[in-house]
């Protein structure tokens, strides 16, 4: 029997499938509608297929339109050149593109959308119950974005009408009626300033928390205030100031974390304890804090920075893997708890990143010889990964897509995360020990 979360993948599959073949049924018999956004056949199902994916390379792309790479490529090319798309080089191979739609293109594609909901009949013809009601869900996601504005009136558009609507809906002045708050733990360094740093920029109210804010280097446009996850009464003195200065906490984002490498043998139970004091009940303190405010608004998001090492082995991260397996089973247990007062609760599962984690990582004291090789090929590995992982960036734009976006209980962070995930899920066990033994320069 399927688990919630695949059936969950295969239905997301399904709309995705729905979608693209919609999109190339409406090109093709309304393609006038779609003349004043300056769109192809191609080019509009290409923008829904990247809307209804994560960034993917292209040739998963052209697999996915069921079209030759080369004509994928060539529908991209112009959507490149007017910022409705990017592509990069992928982090490990340089010679796979990365595409990705852009803010722009969601404008675009949600106008486009508009424009064939507004097109009378003509629209759904060719079209099944199923591929129309993936289209006017793919609208409603894309309004969560930015609310779309009919264009069905004009005989062109200027694409940079687009950009300056984008900008002005993301930039910092939201009315303070309309203004989420947000508080993030850790908010000081890698991904937790990074994520600071742009909800600021996005118009949220930050507050940042660090256990002493006093001797931390400010954050722009940031209220930082002095908090310890491990200690009860801190925690609800920095709770109660954000409450007090901005009447409501909207978003909680639990970042602050370390990690402790070692053989397990090696890891004292007390080591462990101050692990988890902070990774796992750190969590617990600051949910139990911001809980009761989260339900008298009756509504609320709480989002936990987890890892791709929450689903899969860590070898000689053993109690730092342990410490995220125990936060994801929290979560999402408290997520069915808290769900019927508004909360909901969201885990994002960055692979290695490019942050100062690794550097401060606390060592177990004690040192075995009979691990040391094995220890030292592992740490090894790692180090080349986190070389050419992407910055803490990336993992703060997911977190605002977690804020902003449709709930989704797990949101891994990257391409490579993403499939990490699913042959978790879906592969069977003897490869995957394999591969990961690879990567970890085990075998």
């Amino acid at each position: 029997m399927l688990s919630v979360e695949a059936t969950y993948e295969i239905a997301e599959t399904c709309l995705c499938l729905h979608v693209q073949t919609a999109g190339r049924v409406v090109a093709r018999h309304v393609d006038h509608v779609f003349r004043p956004l300056g769109l192809t056949n191609g080019q509009f199902a290409t923008l829904l297929t990247l809307h209804q994916a994560a960034p993917v390379p292209i040739g998963d792309l052209a697999e996915r339109l069921t079209m030759e790479p080369s004509t994928a490529t060539a529908n991209l090319k112009p959507l490149e050149r007017r910022g409705l798309v990017v592509s990069r080089s992928h982090a490990i191979d340089g010679r796979v593109r990365i595409v990705t739609l852009t803010d722009t293109g969601r404008a675009v594609l949600a106008d486009a959308i508009e424009l064939w909901v507004a097109a009378d009949g003509r629209a759904s013809r060719g079209l099944s119950g199923s591929q129309v009601r993936a289209l006017r869900l793919a609208l409603r996601r894309l309004s969560t974005t930015r609310p779309p504005v009919r264009v069905s009136s004009a005989k062109s558009v200027d694409i940079n009408s687009y950009r300056e609507r984008c900008v002005s809906h993301r930039s910092g002045n939201k009315p303070m009626t309309d203004q989420k708050v947000v508080l993030i733990t850790g908010a000081t360094s890698g991904i937790g300033r990074a994520t600071a740093e742009l909800l600021t920029s996005r118009g949220y109210r930050v507050f940042g928390t660090a256990r002493n804010a006093d001797t931390v280097v400010p954050v722009q446009g940031v209220e930082l205030l002095s908090l310890d996850v491990r200690d009860d009464a801190s925690v609800a003195c920095g709770v109660e100031t954000a409450l007090s200065r901005a009447g409501r906490i909207d978003v909680l984002v639990n970042n602050a974390g370390y990690s402790v490498v070692g053989a397990i043998e090696a890891t004292s139970p007390s080591e462990a304890q101050a692990l988890f004091d902070t990774n796992v009940f750190g969590v617990l303190r600051m949910v139990r804090a911001v809980l009761p405010a989260m339900r008298r608004q009756g509504s609320g998001t709480i989002v936990n920075t987890s890892s791709v090492l929450a689903f899969l082995p860590g070898p000689f991260m053993g109690l730092y893997a342990s410490s995220k397996h125990a936060l994801e089973g929290l979560s999402e247990s408290l997520d069915h708890e808290v769900r019927g007062f508004g909360i909901r609760v969201v885990l994002v599962e960055p692979n290695f990143t490019k942050t100062q984690i690794g550097a401060n990582a606390i060592h177990a004291r004690q040192t075995i010889a009979a691990y040391a090789g094995t220890s030292r090929q592992v740490s090894d590995a790692i180090a080349t990964k986190i070389q050419g992982a992407f910055g803490p960036e990336t993992v703060a734009a997911e977190i605002l897509r977690a804020i902003e976006r449709p709930h989704r209980m797990r949101r891994p962070v990257g391409f490579e995360a993403r499939l990490l995930s699913r042959l978790r899920r879906f592969m069977r066990a003897g490869p995957v020990d394999r591969s990961l033994r690879k990567a970890f320069a085990l075998i």
